[in-house]
């Protein structure tokens, strides 16, 4: 029962409100950019995170909706940057510039903070954010990219021939 309701409880209302803040700003990136498969993130990240902890984690209580916050901001950053999407790779950035600082809570600097739910919860984005990299908002691939390059034509309207031999015409 706690893999699934920790992500609904906090020890401080200060825990509660920076979590709440986050997850706000973060989902609302998600939800934006990535229509069509952000719900089918956030579920696996939800479910997946946590049961990753639940395996990996310390004896004790962890709680907080970190995990999830986590695998939201591993997607967010990875995703921009594998899509080579420069709306999304604007968007990793500036979750990169809000939430960067997020990175260094991944390795056990607290004995109180749970570094292995947020371990598993960026881990789990990142992975998502492979798995998931060919479905939802793609590059746009532009016209000049498609067309194949033209072969170096010894017979190019630009070149000047000389089939009469020619003294004064220009060889190339």
């Amino acid at each position: 029962m706690g893999v699934f309701t920790m992500a609904f409880l906090h020890s401080t209302w200060e825990h509660l409100t920076q979590n709440t803040l986050a997850i706000l700003v973060l989902n609302s990136i998600l939800f934006y950019f990535y229509r069509g498969i952000a719900l089918r993130i956030w579920i696996i990240s939800l479910l997946i995170s946590h049961a990753l902890l639940w395996l990996v984690g310390r004896d004790g209580n962890h709680i907080g909706a970190s995990a999830l916050l986590y695998a939201e901001f591993g997607f967010l950053v990875l995703s921009g940057f594998i899509r080579n999407n420069p709306k999304l790779m604007r968007a990793s950035l500036v979750v990169v510039l809000y939430y960067g600082s997020l990175v260094w809570y991944v390795f056990p600097i607290d004995q109180h903070i749970s570094w292995e739910g947020h371990a598993s919860g960026f881990i789990i984005g990142a992975i998502l954010a492979v798995v998931y990299r060919k479905k939802g908002p793609q590059r746009k691939i532009f016209q000049y990219e498609l067309e194949p390059e033209l072969p170096d034509d010894e017979n190019a309207y630009w070149k000047i021939r000389n089939d009469n031999n020619d003294h004064n015409a220009i060889n190339p």
